[in-house]
């Protein structure tokens, strides 16, 4: 399948995807967003409380390749698969943030953000618009491979490639899920609060509260914006499609022309020949 053809199914996808959604919950939606084993799915097991029991299925291989929701007290939770592999999972991903009403993009160090979550975060802007600072929320997962402060360090300087790149500055948290689970296993209250977890709780409770009478306007008008943007691809795939049509009749319908020139040319050379024989039976009779 040629990249051009892939083109036209994914957008095919999509169209399609856009006129089966169904009405979302009721509860805002928050999706967890970004590249493959950031630990997402670790993330929403803790803030879901599922600690031992994961619900969002964990391992050392890519395990989530569909999305995958949870519905809680305040809101749903959205698992995504991890972006950057396989074009399949990043599709459902890309569903994933446009039906969600909050994005947790989670990130693993070593290093601040690489180059491809960059223009996955302008995805994220260019999908929440005037509302980003407020709809997405970054985390940055392993605190507990922290040392010397180098983590707090790797956090300045993602917060200084938002500014200086994308104009944006979400809310951070710095978090460790193990050091979580550890705690509520030990019951060890110093180690869930330097967790981060409790800190990112919060934030969700306090967000979707405040989010809570905008919910169906903000819905709605991403999904008209959606359509126009949809409409619009598909009005650039027939205008391609068109220009390859043109392009490709293009040969045969200059020899088509030059063929009718040439049997125009015979059928007048038909009649002089003709009108020539004609005159010399005349005659040849007459003698």
């Amino acid at each position: 399948m040629t990249h051009q053809s892939r083109q036209y199914e994914q957008l095919e996808d999509n169209c399609h995807n856009f006129l089966q959604e169904t009405s979302l919950s009721p509860k805002p939606v928050i999706a967890a967003w970004g590249l493959v084993k950031a630990g997402k799915s670790s993330l929403l097991n803790m803030l879901s409380g599922h600690i031992e029991d994961e619900f969002f299925k964990t391992g050392v291989v890519r395990t989530t390749q569909l999305n995958q929701e949870l519905e809680t007290e305040h809101y749903r939770l959205m698992d995504t698969p991890g972006l950057g592999i396989d074009q399949a999972d990043s599709q459902q991903a890309h569903s994933g943030l446009n039906n969600a009403d909050v994005v947790l993009f989670v990130h693993a160090p070593p290093g601040e953000l690489d180059q491809e979550e960059m223009e996955l975060l302008a995805r994220v802007k260019a999908t929440y618009a005037e509302n980003t600072e407020q709809r997405l929320v970054l985390v940055v997962s392993q605190l507990d491979k922290d040392q010397d402060g180098a983590m707090e360090l790797v956090l300045q300087r993602i917060l200084m490639q938002l500014r200086e790149q994308l104009d944006i500055e979400p809310r951070c948290f710095l978090i460790s899920n193990s050091r979580y689970r550890k705690g509520i296993a030990h019951g060890k209250q110093k180690m869930i609060g330097s967790s981060g977890i409790p800190q990112l709780t919060a934030h969700l409770d306090e967000l979707v509260q405040s989010i809570d009478g905008q919910l169906q306007s903000v819905r709605a008008g991403r999904r008209a914006a959606r359509k126009t943007e949809l409409l619009a691809e598909l009005e650039r795939s027939i205008a391609t499609v068109q220009q390859q049509i043109t392009y490709l009749k293009q040969p045969y319908a200059s020899k088509a022309r030059a063929f009718n020139r040439m049997m125009v040319k015979l059928r007048q050379g038909y009649i002089e020949q003709t009108k020539k024989i004609t005159a010399v039976q005349k005659e040849l009779k007459s003698l």
